[in-house]
């Protein structure tokens, strides 16, 4: 490969660390907003998301050249520093966006539940006894009146 490739090669590389961190840095802003329940912030950082992991995909797709690299070349070495951090980073990122998932599903089954008592009439099971069997409870007055 030429000098010129060469270096445009490591500069595909940097931008990629560099993108890579930014959206680790969303996902635990991501994180903070689901803990505290800033529906802006979530929404705002799920699109942020989404444009980072497209410029993200744009990116490794042309790190593919590296493949054509031979060991002995004087900037592969550099070239797998820079690989290694990027797929490191990457495992960071799928750990953080699983736990914000998981997160999001908590809070979404807690939020259906809470919706779904409000809606249901008095006679329900939701409510389980000592033997852990489900047990109707009989509301008899209104829940809530507007």
């Amino acid at each position: 490969m030429k000098a010129d490739e060469i270096q445009s090669l490591l500069e595909i590389f940097r931008r990629t660390l560099t993108e890579v961190n930014i959206l680790r840095d969303l996902l635990q802003q991501e994180s903070q907003a689901l803990s505290d329940r800033l529906v802006d912030q979530i929404e705002s950082v799920a699109e942020k998301k989404q444009e980072s992991t497209i410029r993200i995909d744009q990116l490794v797709n042309v790190q593919r050249f590296f493949e054509q690299f031979d060991e002995n070349d004087s900037a592969f070495n550099e070239l797998r520093t820079y690989q290694e951090k990027i797929i490191k980073t990457l495992e960071t990122c799928k750990a953080l966006n699983e736990r914000n998932g998981a997160r999001v599903e908590i809070m979404s089954r807690y939020t259906r539940r809470a919706i779904d008592i409000l809606r249901n009439p008095g006679n329900q099971q939701c409510t389980y006894g000592p033997d852990g069997s489900t047990q109707k409870i009989t509301i008899s007055r209104t829940r809530a009146s507007v």
